[in-house]
């Protein structure tokens, strides 16, 4: 059987160009969500910078330790496009998360119990990350592995998903008692 070719996508963050314009125009964007919450006194806008900064961070650290344990395998994962991939999320993911955070923050302000309500907008990703799975594994860009499992995957996308909700609740209630300890 013969191998499967390498998707376009992998080959262009492979190659010089590819990757430094990938790079750059990622970095462009993780600067201007920098810029956008540091400007002028909007402690809500730091809050939630924080807090994709954190979010981007743990989905790093969640790509580098299934490469680890050998559960995602295949020629995304080789060095070269896995450091460039690595690179993207952690400045792709301020921006991301900070769309994500901005969403949550506009539903908490509408409803009485947003946690509960974007629990549910969570899981409307369930049969999104079935179906980008299968497309992608059967694209060749990465395999499962050592076990791994596409309910593992499900399972794991909705704590990636709901972390970063949590978290900004926790910094939020953490922020609000630092602010009414300085008056």
């Amino acid at each position: 059987m013969p191998a499967e070719p390498i998707p376009p996508e992998v080959q262009f963050l492979t190659s010089p160009f590819g990757a430094g314009l990938a790079i750059t125009l990622t970095a462009i964007a993780c600067g201007a969500t920098i810029w956008w919450a540091w400007r002028g006194d909007h402690p809500q806008r730091q809050v939630i910078l924080l807090t994709a900064i954190g979010s981007a961070a743990l989905l790093v650290l969640v790509n580098v330790f299934a490469r680890a344990m050998g559960w995602w395998v295949g020629p995304a994962l080789a060095p070269r496009p896995f450091t460039v991939l690595m690179l993207l999320t952690a400045l792709g993911g301020v921006p991301g998360w900070t769309l994500w955070l901005l969403g949550y923050r506009w539903l908490a302000r509408r409803m009485p119990r947003p946690l509960l309500a974007y629990g549910l907008v969570v899981l409307v990703f369930i049969p999104i990350v079935v179906v980008v799975d299968r497309w992608q594994m059967a694209r060749n860009e990465f395999q499962m592995a050592a076990g791994y499992q596409l309910w593992h995957d499900v399972l794991l996308g909705q704590v990636v998903m709901v972390a970063p909700v949590v978290g900004y609740e926790i910094i939020q209630r953490y922020h609000q008692r630092g602010q009414q300890y300085a008056h």
